[in-house]
């Protein structure tokens, strides 16, 4: 009886492609402003271009942006939070790592369960972005949709939003970068998990590296591979549990 092996070749031209990766940029993901190309997911990108042997050039683009590129096909993939309103516009290749979502009240406001959030005024939320099916489709929230973390957490502090919702290593990032620290906020409520997914888009000529780019993710995937690395590069707290 013939044994049969399957596995997953890179095409012959391998060397010549060049995949367009999308990025929302802001830390601690991407440093777009900054000489040297680093950030949590630079480097994620990174391992992966290594592995695939491809060349991998980053889009930086707003969130709403690297959404909207991925239905059209402006770009080939991108690694963000599983987004489940592009389940129409891309194959979701493969999970890279997990992030603790969290919810961060404005000083002097508790959140302490999920119906708590039901008291709040505003919740600032990036735009487009996933992070909890419960959360994401409730319409009695008061969600308030803004570009980025720094200014969901600006409006925060100036008393203009009640809490403001994100993945544990962007907000400590935003924090740190409109130079204030934990103190001068709520205890963050823990949500959930969320996964972080390679997505490529149905409009890229490459659809032949799907099963590959799957294969080479299980050399990458580490469950905390985002946090480790986001700790690395700064002094990190401890997670929130």
């Amino acid at each position: 009886m013939l044994a049969l092996c399957f596995c997953f070749a890179l095409p012959a031209s391998a060397a010549d492609i060049i995949l367009k990766a999308g990025l929302p940029a802001f830390p601690p993901f991407a440093y777009p402003d900054e000489a040297t190309e680093r950030g949590v997911v630079v480097d994620i990108y990174k391992m992966l271009e290594k592995e695939l042997k491809v060349k991998i050039d980053i889009k930086y683009y707003p969130y709403p942006r690297v959404v909207r590129s991925m239905r059209n096909g402006d770009l080939d993939v991108a690694i963000i939070f599983k987004n489940d309103t592009l389940s129409s516009d891309v194959t979701y290749v493969g999970e890279v790592s997990k992030s603790k979502v969290v919810i961060i009240p404005r000083k002097g406001v508790s959140v302490d369960c999920y119906e708590d959030l039901y008291k709040l005024n505003d919740i600032a939320v990036v735009r487009r972005a996933n992070y909890e099916p419960r959360f994401d489709s409730d319409s009695k929230l008061n969600k308030v949709p803004v570009l980025d973390y720094v200014l969901g957490m600006r409006m925060m502090m100036a008393n203009r939003m009640d809490a403001i919702i994100g993945s544990q290593s962007g907000l400590q990032e935003t924090i740190h970068t409109i130079g204030s620290d934990w103190t001068a906020l709520g205890e963050p409520f823990l949500l959930s998990e969320k996964e972080w997914w390679v997505h490529l888009s149905r409009k890229s000529p490459h659809q032949e590296l799907a099963p590959i780019i799957k294969k080479k993710l299980e050399a990458i995937y580490k469950k905390d591979l985002v946090w480790e690395l986001y700790a690395q590069s700064k002094r990190a707290p401890a997670q929130v549990n």
